[in-house]
């Protein structure tokens, strides 16, 4: 997939250029790269798409069968949209004890860790003009490129 002459013109790239995510080096880390990313991403999993219904065999069904344990323990990493996401899950007496999800807001908005790394969307903002005090409008863009 190749990025559309309006993602081009706002990363400044000529807009009769074919330009793929991989190709925008430092641009990619922008909001318009972003943007970018999850569009080239949307049609790769677009055209994967076609090929996985076509896998499917009709009266066949593709869920597994699960039994809860009396007890366990469980995690599943996956990746969103947005950026990763995780789960975790603790089972006692067949019931669940402990559940928590960290979701790619947590990760991207999250603030400095106790080494002093900034979180993905703190680290984005610094630099980040503000011509209009009153109408921060380019806070807002960095904001809702992590997180639209």
């Amino acid at each position: 997939p190749v990025l559309s002459k309006n993602a081009n013109k706002f990363l400044g790239l000529p807009e009769d250029k074919e330009v793929r995510f991989r190709d925008l080096g430092d641009k990619a880390f922008s909001i318009m790269g972003r943007h970018a990313a999850r569009a080239e991403e949307t049609a790769l999993v677009a055209a994967a798409m076609v090929k996985w219904v076509d896998e499917l065999k009709p009266g066949v069904s593709g869920a597994v069968e699960a039994r809860v344990p009396v007890s366990g323990e469980g995690m599943g990493l996956s990746e969103a949209p947005r950026g990763a996401v995780g789960h975790w899950i603790s089972i006692k007496d067949k019931k669940i004890s402990n559940y928590q999800v960290f979701s790619p807001t947590l990760w991207n908005a999250s603030p400095r860790d106790d080494k002093k790394q900034l979180g993905p969307i703190e680290q984005a903002l610094i630099g980040t003009p503000v011509p209009d005090l009153d109408n921060p409008l380019h806070v807002v863009r960095v904001v809702r490129s992590f997180d639209p």
